[in-house]
């Protein structure tokens, strides 16, 4: 059961949810001869997200992630599937732009957990997102 779909109505309307621009990171080039890398993003989509404060809890997750981020953040439930900083592979978290708000732009640096529907598919992500000071110039892949 959906428990997020189910309490969607009732949330939304003390939180009401927003249509935000989701820009998926999609790694980065290869080096070019000073060893610099540029990141490279996939497509933006529009989806629906709703802000919420974040909570104690929340901080000392992001705490104990070992990224050592700071500035503004925020709690963000977004409709699909959105991805934080993944060394590993390389990718730098997606970005998601209030495009209705006020145009600030915020990087996802952590995925909390995410729900899914009966056959697989993500239905929504709970993240944290850090809000970007210079938002960065897009170059899609």
């Amino acid at each position: 059961m959906d428990f997020g779909l189910l309490s969607a109505g009732v949330v939304s309307a003390v939180n009401p949810r927003e249509i935000v621009q989701i820009t998926p990171s999609a790694g980065s080039s290869t080096p070019n001869a000073a060893g610099q890398r540029t990141p490279l993003y996939g497509k933006p989509t529009n989806r629906y997200a709703q802000f919420q404060r974040v909570s104690y809890t929340d901080l000392e997750l992001l705490d104990s992630s070992g990224l050592a981020i700071q500035g503004e953040r925020t709690k963000i439930f977004v409709y699909g599937a959105v991805n934080g900083i993944i060394r590993d592979s390389g990718l730098g978290g997606d970005y998601l732009t209030r495009i209705r708000v006020d145009q600030s732009v915020w990087k996802c640096v952590l995925v909390v957990e995410r729900f899914y529907g009966a056959n697989g598919e993500v239905r929504w992500t709970q993240a944290l997102f850090t809000r970007q000071n210079t938002p960065p110039v897009f170059q899609n892949n």
